[in-house]
């Protein structure tokens, strides 16, 4: 009975992780569109903390395992110390405060937790499991979303209200069945199981009618044909069948849904955010204008811009009037959290890949840490077309995802 306590108190914090992984990944958007904003601020917090504070207590007194890939717990105090400068000279402190909070407890503290919750090759594994079953209920969601609204232009958002998020966070879940099917542990039978489900996921993506997901999916997969793993060599044909299907699907779109794929004014548009942004870095270069604030007051009714033209009556001062936001993960770190913030963020992001290369480069991949790599180039060129980290759901998934590979590392090694 003492040995069963003893192994129930040392598995606890990833329990709760992935207890926590599973409710901020299925109810985080819900609470906020739903709830009222103090009970999903709460709901969020809470289910932050949950494992962090387990986790916390368990290492305090010696329940945990060894892990010599850790997050260290200063980046924690330092990048808190730095979005509290953040938040004092913010122009909506309180915006501020909500945002900075949700980064760090749904940031960075998971990345804390992840790297030492996920410290075996068995407890990969489960994990694993659980974003396979998200993926699964994504797709689920999915077909359900196109049964009732089968002629949207746009019928695949899940839980969100745009969907770019939604093709971030099918990548993200993709991650699941990729570590599978290159896992030992499981039957060879569902191989196939799991391919489907990874064509599945890549058929939403292309339903999606999005240019940012489509695009960061073709450039992983193809670094992941340079890179020479028969795994990813063999999914490159199956992906044919979704194309083939969409081929099909798109005899029932109308021409203005092909001119809304293929048309370029978007890209105007990004290229007028990088103008807008950088004009308030110069502005507020150390500590930022403050995360989360809005940046209407920088585009006023006589604002020039430099490239973006009237679409359909619609002017740049009337679209920023409605998103509010520089849909660029790059461009938010430097306009609205600083110089200062983004370059401990850089030096956080380069102890996890410090710590995962071990000298070793990337030559000495195994098959699951490459998987993880292409994930991550996924996310990252999708974190150019909007702000990823302020999703409280991505967040966590990226940092968790993030801290995956010195854990597969570490588990490979035997650590």
């Amino acid at each position: 009975m003492l040995a069963l306590w003893l192994h129930w108190k040392k598995e606890l914090p990833f329990t709760l992780f992935c207890v926590s992984t599973a409710a901020i990944s299925l109810f985080a958007t819900q609470s906020i569109t739903l709830w009222s904003p103090v009970k999903a601020r709460v709901f969020i917090v809470f289910l932050c903390l949950l494992p962090a504070i387990a986790t916390l207590l368990q290492e305090k007194y010696g329940f945990l395992s060894p892990c010599p890939q850790k997050i260290s717990g200063k980046w924690f105090f330092l990048l808190s110390g730095l979005g509290g400068v953040n938040v004092i000279f913010s122009h909506d402190p309180w915006a501020s405060l909500k945002g900075v909070v949700i980064l760090l407890i749904g940031g960075i503290l998971a990345a804390y937790c992840a790297s030492r919750v996920l410290n075996t090759e068995k407890k990969i594994f489960i994990f694993s499991c659980l974003l396979t079953f998200l993926l699964w209920f994504l797709c689920l969601a999915g077909l359900w979303e196109l049964q009732i609204n089968p002629n949207s232009r746009n019928p695949l958002r899940f839980f969100y209200q745009n969907p770019i998020p939604s093709g971030a966070m099918l990548v993200l879940y993709s991650l699941g069945p990729l570590l599978l099917v290159s896992s030992k542990k499981k039957p060879l039978q569902i191989d196939w199981i799991l391919y489907g489900l990874i064509i599945f996921a890549f058929t939403y993506l292309l339903l999606m009618l999005k240019k940012g997901p489509l695009l960061s999916c073709v450039v992983a997969i193809t670094l992941g044909v340079i890179w020479g793993r028969p795994n990813l060599g063999r999914l490159v044909p199956l992906l044919l069948l979704p194309l083939t299907f969409v081929l099909v699907y798109s005899l029932s779109l109308t021409s203005d849904d092909f001119d809304f794929f293929f048309h370029f004014h978007g890209i105007l548009v990004r290229l007028e955010l990088w103008k807008l942004g950088l004009s308030v870095f110069e502005v507020y270069p150390l500590q930022g204008y403050g995360f989360n604030s809005s940046l209407l007051e920088f585009v006023r009714a006589d604002y020039q811009t430099w490239l973006y033209y009237a679409n359909n009556g619609i002017s740049f001062v009337d679209y920023f009037s409605r998103v509010n936001a520089l849909d660029n993960m790059l461009l938010t770190f430097l306009a609205e959290l600083g110089l200062m913030f983004f370059l401990a963020y850089c030096f956080f992001l380069r102890s996890i890949l410090k710590c995962w290369f071990k000298g070793l480069g990337l030559k000495n991949f195994s098959t699951p840490e490459k998987m993880v790599s292409l994930v991550l180039i996924a996310i990252l060129i999708q974190s150019l077309t909007f702000d990823v980290l302020k999703f409280p759901d991505l967040s966590w998934m990226w940092h968790t995802v993030l801290t995956l590979g010195p854990s597969i590392r570490n588990s490979r090694a035997g650590g």
